[in-house]
């Protein structure tokens, strides 16, 4: 084999192998996009509603709940129910650990501080087709401790 054949076949073993290389980095990107927003939807409504932002805590959370409800009497739902119960104020909160399921969807798992309970949650997080939103509705609890 010449010289130039080898060069070629060289270079075409080389382009390949930056394709491929290329190729794992975007897709190690993918994923980190997804749990990083995941990750940021959920801070954003915890940190709404430590702060009393219900707003925000209602436009990235579905809830179905009680489907009949329209968004204010969601909206009233939630004050009232921390004005009425100090187990459902959240005081603070850690992520846990956020899990990639596919591009459009993680679990976000989290636990929640109250005066008088801490609880960790899975909560599921998927993208909308708009935003990134938490599925209330699906959540689960992992465990509930008083403390």
């Amino acid at each position: 084999m010449s010289i130039s054949k080898r060069i070629i076949g060289l270079s075409g073993m080389g382009l390949l192998l930056i394709a491929l290389l290329i190729g794992i980095a975007q897709q190690s990107f993918a994923s980190q996009k997804v749990e990083d927003a995941a990750r940021d939807t959920v801070t954003k409504v915890f940190d709404a509603a430590i702060s009393g932002n219900y707003e925000t805590v209602l436009e990235y959370t579905i809830d179905e709940r009680h489907p009949q409800m329209t968004k204010e009497q969601r909206r009233q739902n939630i004050i009232d129910e921390q004005k009425q119960s100090s187990q459902l104020r959240v005081n603070r909160y850690d992520i846990l650990s956020v899990e990639k399921v596919n591009d459009k969807k993680a679990y976000v798992t989290v636990k929640v501080y109250s005066p008088k309970n801490e609880l960790t949650v899975k909560y599921p997080v998927f993208y909308n087709g708009i935003k990134w939103v938490i599925d209330i509705t699906n959540s689960i609890s992992i465990k509930d401790n008083g403390m």
